[in-house]
């Protein structure tokens, strides 16, 4: 019978805000300030769009509401697999000052 060595992985260290190294990249900043504002407002339009979409679940007559057309269908999703493959991770934190 052969042994299995138990094979754990080591945790990178954690590096505290204060420690890390800045980078100067005005228009990278600029862009991230931007994004870090429309995040809310994005977040209300999913949450409006999932909760309208709820609503009108199960409608499959168009109508219009105002200015605006709406329909909708049942789809039918077929299942398949996929093959197992690495991405980049990236996370943006805003840093509290």
């Amino acid at each position: 019978m052969i042994k299995k060595k138990k094979v754990t992985k080591k945790k990178p260290k954690t590096i505290n805000d204060d420690e890390l190294p800045i980078r100067l990249d005005l228009g990278l900043e600029q862009r991230l300030e931007r994004r870090e504002k429309l995040k809310e407002v994005a977040k209300e339009y999913e949450d409006l769009d999932k909760d309208i979409k709820n609503d009108l679940k199960g409608r499959s007559e168009s109508f219009k509401v105002g200015k605006f057309k709406i329909t909708g269908k049942l789809v039918n999703k077929p299942a398949y697999s996929v093959d197992s493959s690495e991405y980049w991770s990236t996370k943006i934190k805003k840093i509290e000052e």
